[in-house]
């Protein structure tokens, strides 16, 4: 069995913050260890990315998640606790 193997699939909502940052940054969909920093992410970026999940969600997402999470897998995580584990 491999790395890959063992790695479980995104969550729904994974992806949609994968999606959102990727076509934010203009890059593919990163991975959930992604550091949204470390991938080009600035402040403006940022905001830009809050405003697009508020949407994609139904949720106020405050800006200060992306600074408090930048690893995407622990922004999803936060946002699963804001949007009760759901995508709309």
């Amino acid at each position: 069995m491999t790395e890959t193997d063992r790695t479980p699939p995104p969550s729904p909502l994974a992806t949609v913050v994968a999606s959102v940052v990727g076509g934010v940054l203009g890059v593919d969909p990163p991975p959930p260890d992604a550091h949204f920093f470390a991938l080009g992410g600035d402040s403006l970026a940022a905001l830009e990315v809050t405003a697009l999940l508020q949407e994609d969600l139904g949720v106020e997402v405050p800006l200060e998640l992306i600074f408090d999470f930048p690893v995407l897998a622990d922004l999803a995580g936060e946002l699963a606790s804001l949007t009760g584990g759901t995508v709309s």
